[in-house]
């Protein structure tokens, strides 16, 4: 029964579960991170059942996105030696508030009864945490510096296509000029649905002050500092759509 719970908590639990009793399990429940090893275990099950019943089976690698991937790394090179990462780097005083109201949107779902504040504190709770096991993590797997490359946000932003090519030139992949040009032609909005076209976009729309945690307490956290100091992020709040318009 307690793995199973820590599997459920280990992938979105966010999402479903009040915040109150979400973290109240997670500090009773001592042991869920010893078991976080089983929840990447089925993970690679999974991708295993998938490419041996015929989805895929050409394929050479799997792409996986989640935020939750950052506090799992010594356990996703457990399992996956060769793994490459790409590291998403936003600074901390920006990237929570956006995360909140990530949260809020999605928690919205399950739930009429949506509380800002309590799910901004419950994001800076969490990602406090999250970004010292990332740091240490690091520092723990020097042989493996090739394997991961750190994307900034700005840059991802500004030029992604040109994000892109160095990802793809740090792991020695190809990059076909035509795989470009489709890159090209979707966020001129000429490919796909329209949707990677920036003058389509809708604006990201919240504020720092809805989620009951100021600037200046993230900014003075010393996990926050220090993970900033680490990768050379700005100790200041900065909005998606400040970062998407700036030059």
């Amino acid at each position: 029964m307690q793995r199973n719970v820590c599997r459920y908590l280990l992938f979105m639990p966010d999402l479903c579960i009040s915040i109150p009793f979400l973290k109240c399990l997670l500090i009773r429940i001592g042991s869920w991170r010893k078991n976080s090893i089983q929840l990447c275990f089925s993970t690679k099950n999974y991708l295993q059942l998938l490419q041996s019943g015929g989805h895929g089976t050409e394929r050479k690698s799997w792409l996986l996105k989640a935020p939750w991937h950052m506090n799992h790394i010594n356990e996703i090179w457990k399992l996956h030696p060769s793994a490459k990462i790409i590291m998403p780097q936003r600074s901390p005083v920006g990237l929570i508030p956006s995360l909140g109201s990530l949260h809020a949107r999605f928690y919205g779902i399950v739930t009429d009864n949506v509380q800002p504040e309590e799910i901004g504190k419950y994001q800076y709770w969490q990602w406090k945490t999250i970004m010292s096991r990332f740091l240490n993590a690091r520092k723990e797997n020097l042989d493996k510096r090739d394997q991961i490359v750190d994307v900034y946000f700005e840059d991802l932003v500004k030029d992604p296509i040109g994000v892109v090519k160095r990802v793809y030139e740090n792991f020695g992949w190809e990059l076909k000029d035509n795989v470009v040009r489709r890159m090209q032609a979707y966020l001129d909005g000429t490919e796909g649905d329209g949707s990677g076209s920036r003058a389509k976009k809708k604006k990201h729309i919240y504020e720092i002050d809805w989620f009951g945690v100021s600037e200046k307490t993230l900014a003075e956290t010393p996990e926050i500092q220090k993970y900033c100091k680490e990768y050379g992020l700005e100790l200041r709040y900065k909005h998606s759509d400040e970062v998407a318009t700036s030059k």
